[in-house]
């Protein structure tokens, strides 16, 4: 098989879609030392998503060397948090996962889009610690980017049922006790009884 390594302007503009503008140059210098060696450009907007006033475009999947990224996210402040962000939508399950752990300590607004839109994906073990934390507690970040996109957390609803009808209706009999379709109803449920309230 044949790898094309793509370049650094290949990729760049992408990513920096995916923050708020005034993260841009911070997200640009992490990603020129991501692409060096990734073996694909990221693939496509999965989602654009509102973040405070701002509309964000984040990437479906991004190919970034593991070494790479591993040393990204052993960075300190913004520039571990925007790795954790990219790792979540790398190509490889693990990495997801071992990023998503870390970035659900985070406090920052602008991570929301990174960790909901987990629920929106087929592997359980990057599902549950999400719904794990959700059953604590849906914190402020999650309940206003709920507020500010319910059309698109709707989809990820649909989306999550879809999944749990074709891999894993054998382990849970209804699709209400499936892990996403668990914490999307936490959140749907938190952020609408704060707007009740």
């Amino acid at each position: 098989m044949i790898f094309s390594f793509a370049g650094r302007s290949e990729t760049a503009m992408s990513e920096i879609n995916a923050f708020p503008k005034a993260m841009a140059e911070r997200v640009k210098s992490l990603v020129e030392t991501l692409a060096c060696g990734q073996i694909h450009p990221p693939s496509g907007t999965i989602m654009a998503v509102r973040v405070a006033e701002e509309h964000l475009h984040i990437p479906y999947r991004v190919y970034y060397d593991t070494q790479q990224l591993s040393k990204a996210i052993d960075s300190p402040g913004d520039a571990k948090l925007i790795a954790l962000c990219l790792g979540t939508r790398h190509h490889d399950g693990f990495l997801r996962e071992q990023c998503l752990r870390r970035l659900l300590e985070s406090d920052a607004h602008w991570v929301a889009p990174f960790v909901v839109q987990l629920l929106g994906e087929y592997v359980i073990e990057i599902v549950r610690p999400v719904h794990e934390r959700f059953l604590e507690g849906v914190e402020e970040k999650y309940l206003v980017f709920y507020r500010q996109n319910v059309g698109y957390c709707q989809s990820l609803e649909r989306r999550a049922i879809s999944y749990w009808s074709e891999y894993y209706r054998s382990r849970f009999t209804r699709y209400e006790d499936y892990p996403a379709v668990r914490a999307l109803r936490l959140l749907r449920e938190a952020a609408t009884s704060v707007l009740l309230t």
